[in-house]
């Protein structure tokens, strides 16, 4: 029997049929994180300064407020006009969105806080810091996909050649 240029192949040795290692599979599963995070993501939140926050707090064109452990959220209106934020920004957010926009800010111990968000007549509520979770969505989980994409790579190498069979042909 003859051995012919198909017998030969990498991996045809041991009745492995499989191809080379699945670069496919792994460009399919980053699109699908970089999907399902532009999805379920949230939109883009506007970064303000605690003291710009508090400025439009003042003016009254903050209509909620969620207060985290390190972050302030929530959502606020400007117009074409006005004269809380420089001008550009105005002009910048009116052109980009509706109002009410969201944003962000890091918090600031203030113990006004409260007082003012109550004077303004602001909706508000606290929303406790989930660790763990966030743990788990951002270290664990991406870890746990890694060693399953090395485990199905291993899979399509020569069986019994394992990682010492790279450089053989």
């Amino acid at each position: 029997m003859t051995d012919t240029p198909r017998d030969r192949q990498p991996g045809r040795e041991h009745g492995h049929a499989g191809g080379p290692f699945p670069l496919g599979h792994i460009l399919i599963v980053i699109a699908l994180l970089v999907l399902v995070q532009s999805i379920f993501g949230g939109g883009h939140a506007e970064t303000l300064t605690y003291s710009e926050f508090k400025t439009l707090v003042r003016a009254g064109r903050i209509s909620d407020v969620l207060v985290a452990n390190q972050v302030i959220s929530g959502h606020f209106r400007v117009s074409v006009g006005d004269t809380v934020l420089p001008a550009q920004r105005v002009a910048e957010l009116a052109k980009d969105a509706p109002s009410p926009h969201p944003f962000a800010t890091n918090r600031v111990d203030d113990p006004a806080l409260v007082a003012d968000l109550e004077a303004a007549g602001v909706r508000f509520a606290g929303r406790p810091e989930n660790t763990w979770m966030s743990v788990v969505l951002w270290w664990v989980l991406p870890g746990l996909l890694f060693f399953w994409l090395m485990r199905r790579g291993m899979g399509h190498m020569a069986h019994g050649a394992g990682v010492m069979g790279i450089g053989r042909s």
